[in-house]
């Protein structure tokens, strides 16, 4: 009697096993799904961050290349500010010696016009 009795509770627990054990399986088939989707999650999250990582680098690029263009731009103006400066300088000096040459002009005009003047009524 005491044989069957433990023959009945192995049974039982033989059972009791391979039920648990089938509940493992499944409980471990789950998680390794769900790890399957976790790294599926994981490498789209890396790959967005990659692709977010070479746009930040693309705009600060463009942002040195905008800067550098600014600098040269920059300097450009003032190049040619000064250019302009001369330019402007040599205006008024050109136009002084204009005024210059005019008033001798005038002036030799007046002279020999007097000079005519004086000659003509001697």
């Amino acid at each position: 009697m005491w044989n069957k009795d433990l023959s009945e509770s192995l049974l039982i627990l033989s059972k009791e096993i391979k039920k648990l054990t089938i509940e493992i399986d499944h409980e471990e088939k789950d998680a390794i799904e769900i790890c399957e989707k976790l790294q599926f999650e994981e490498n789209i999250r890396e790959t967005e961050k990659q692709r977010l990582k070479l746009k930040l680098e693309k705009k600060s690029n463009l942002l040195e290349t905008t800067k550098n263009r600014i600098k040269n731009l920059s300097e450009e103006i003032d190049e040619l500010n000064r250019k302009k400066s001369q330019l402007e300088n040599k205006t008024k000096d050109l136009l002084s010696q204009k005024d210059h040459k005019k008033n001798v002009h005038k002036n030799l005009v007046s002279d020999i016009s007097s000079i005519l003047k004086n000659t003509i009524l001697q």
